[in-house]
């Protein structure tokens, strides 16, 4: 599985079962292997509710090294260490995953031959209708009809009743099918919109193509939109409210 710190307070080994009382008798490079239930593992050792799959009494065999032996500070200097690790990776990521949109997004444009406009933060917009009205400012309050599909085609949500109904994401939990109204450029939605709409004046229509990190990222957002999907809305600015 891999290295796991287990930060044991000598004062309480007893009280957290036999699992943490062999390892907190551990030296450094010691091997064990034991053969404990789940309730001494998980409810006395972790101090975790057992998953639904385990039985309380089941035997579990727990291969265990001891590769190191830090105090306080050298546990929170390992945990600052790890921290930098996870964020040099996941910025490593999100360049890896920024690249690879734009390709695609490119590729997708040439394919349906659109006349597609680029920001410098990698949202493409294609104004397909111009507006007569304003354009909105951060903070002004905005009123948008939409459709939100992935690269495939497939709509995932929409403010429209009828299209909703017509792709099978009707539902009767939702408040209402109406224009969507909030702050722009305030985080309340996700970045693409935050900037595609202050691009728009006042009635306008137009097509935003997402990247992923301009959306929901990698951990994407419910069933119907997976980790790092590019994401296409068709969008109405219906009104601006300053």
């Amino acid at each position: 599985v891999g290295d796991m710190p287990l930060q044991i307070d000598s004062a309480v080994l007893t009280q957290r079962g036999p699992l943490f009382s062999v390892l907190g008798d551990m030296k450094v490079n010691d091997s064990i292997k034991t053969s404990l239930t789940a309730t001494e593992i998980f409810t006395k050792g972790f101090r975790q509710p057992l998953q639904e799959s385990m039985k309380a009494d089941e035997k579990i065999t727990v291969f265990a090294k001891a590769k190191e032996k830090l105090d306080s500070a050298g546990f929170m200097d390992w945990q600052q260490k790890r921290r930098e690790e996870m964020m040099e990776k996941m910025q490593k990521d999100a360049e890896a995953q920024k690249t690879k949109d734009e390709e695609i997004i490119k590729a997708y444009i040439e394919d349906n031959n659109l006349e597609a406009q680029r920001t410098e933060s990698g949202l493409y917009y294609v104004i397909t209708e111009e507006g007569t009205g304003e354009k909105p400012e951060a903070g002004d309050t905005v009123k948008v009809d939409y459709i939100g599909m992935l690269l495939d085609g497939s709509i995932f949500d929409t403010s429209n009743e009828a299209i909703a109904k017509e792709n099978d994401i009707f539902s009767e939990q939702r408040p209402a099918y109406a224009p969507l109204e909030f702050p722009v450029g305030q985080g309340r939605v996700i970045p693409g919109w935050d900037e595609g709409l202050q691009l728009l004046t006042e009635g306008a229509k137009a097509t935003f193509i997402i990247p992923s990190g301009l959306a929901y990222g990698a951990r994407g957002a419910g069933a119907g939109i997976p980790p790092n999907s590019i994401l296409l809305f068709e969008v109405e600015l219906v009104d601006v409210v300053e």
